[in-house]
């Protein structure tokens, strides 16, 4: 009965699909400009100047979401994989 509910109350996959990519990504694009700021100021107090690039921040973000990402994916593929009759069975 409350699998059922659910289903008829849930938004649909895509919706929540994203959502959840809007909600990962917010956070990144937020404090980017902080964060450039924040290190290029830092930077400036030392005798020889590094630049900051947009790409330090597109590799951080990219490879934070593909570590997040590996586990996520595991558990998914693991949940499709298995026997709904044997996790049925125990409820």
């Amino acid at each position: 009965m409350r699998e059922g509910t659910s289903r008829v109350y849930s938004p649909p996959e895509s919706f929540i699909q994203k959502h959840q990519k809007t909600q990962r990504l917010c956070p990144y694009l937020h404090h980017w400009p902080l964060a450039y700021f924040t290190a290029s100021k830092w930077l400036q107090n030392y005798a020889y100047h590094a630049d900051i690039g947009i790409w330090i921040f597109v590799l951080s973000t990219v490879m934070t979401l593909i570590i997040a990402l590996i586990p996520i994916s595991y558990h998914a593929i693991k949940a499709a994989l298995t026997n709904p009759v044997v996790s049925l069975r125990y409820e």
